[in-house]
């Protein structure tokens, strides 16, 4: 296996580590434009392995973890992402046409991201998502010391607290998010 060394975000990625042999699948995936056919094992479905074939379009890091970029199949424009360490094993699918360079143009992996809290990705329009943070010091601190989201509007409560109101196409991230705080956080409404 080869250990994940690269850093992003300052600091090096976390998560299981890549076997060598899927990581050259990856990359021959990403630079001859070749589709792959990949065992990956899903959080959403307990981590039970299963098996997809991708269109592999960039690589992004996100909180430490390395995410490929892909249109899920073939045929359509059904984007996912997969996180890297969650891969049991990819091989380039020879057989399958290579990606066209026009497709890949088409492309914007940074708009994937617009209006999610972290990497989620989806085509739901935007709502607005508001969230109650308690008192405690540690919490202020930790949501006031940097821009979480480039829509958030950050609100001083009558008791200490905050009130943090975002624009999000993705509430799942968010709500990840919010574990870190315990009973600290709770979403008001999402309009």
């Amino acid at each position: 296996a080869l250990p994940m060394v690269v850093h992003a975000e300052g600091g090096a990625l976390r998560g299981r580590t890549l076997t060598t042999e899927t990581l050259a699948a990856l990359m021959q995936g990403l630079v001859f434009r070749r589709p792959l056919r990949i065992s990956y094992r899903a959080a959403s479905r307990g981590g039970a392995c299963q098996d997809y074939e991708i269109r592999p379009l960039a690589m992004t890091t996100f909180d430490g973890h390395l995410y490929i970029l892909a249109y899920k199949g073939l045929r359509g424009e059904v984007r996912r992402l997969f996180r890297a360490d969650r891969l049991d094993a990819a091989s380039p699918m020879l057989e399958a046409p290579r990606i066209p360079v026009e497709v890949l143009q088409r492309v914007q992996p940074d708009r994937w991201f617009e209006g999610a809290l972290g990497p989620f990705v989806t085509d739901a329009p935007a709502r607005e998502v508001s969230v109650r943070f308690a008192p405690e010091p540690w919490v202020v601190a930790t949501v006031r010391e940097r821009c979480w989201h480039p829509t958030q509007r950050l609100e001083r409560t009558p008791d200490g607290g905050l009130l943090l109101t975002l624009e999000l196409r993705a509430i799942e991230p968010l709500r990840a998010w919010l574990g870190r705080f315990g009973e600290h956080a709770r979403i008001l409404d999402a309009a």
